[in-house]
């Protein structure tokens, strides 16, 4: 659907299926073809990313066969790893992920 029927959550059965979404945001990254939303959601903050929808976003997914170390974390003190291209799209949204929880009232 649409960002107009996103942001006024009448986007049809998914937003029926959660009829209690508050101040749900559209985010675009079109330079690795990246889509997030953010809302509240009985309280809680969400996050959640749209599916591969594009011949840009499928090209994202095949870059993630090669694995790059995900700064700031570390299990059993081995350094955790991430498909590169997974990493290049969530650091394309990522200044406007914050934003938009900020706008919220998330931090």
């Amino acid at each position: 659907c649409d960002e107009d029927a996103l942001a006024s959550w009448t986007c049809g059965k998914p937003c029926q299926e959660l009829p209690r979404m508050e101040s749900p945001r559209f985010i675009h990254a079109p330079e690795v073809g990246g889509h997030a939303l953010v809302g509240k959601l009985r309280g809680s903050c969400v996050l959640a990313f749209r599916g591969t929808d594009s011949l840009m976003a499928w090209g994202q997914n095949l870059r993630s066969l090669d694995l790059a170390r995900l700064e700031g974390c570390e299990v059993e003190g081995r350094s955790c790893r991430v498909g590169l291209g997974f990493n290049e799209s969530y650091r394309a949204l990522s200044l406007d992920i914050r934003r938009s929880f900020a706008a919220i009232g998330c931090t």
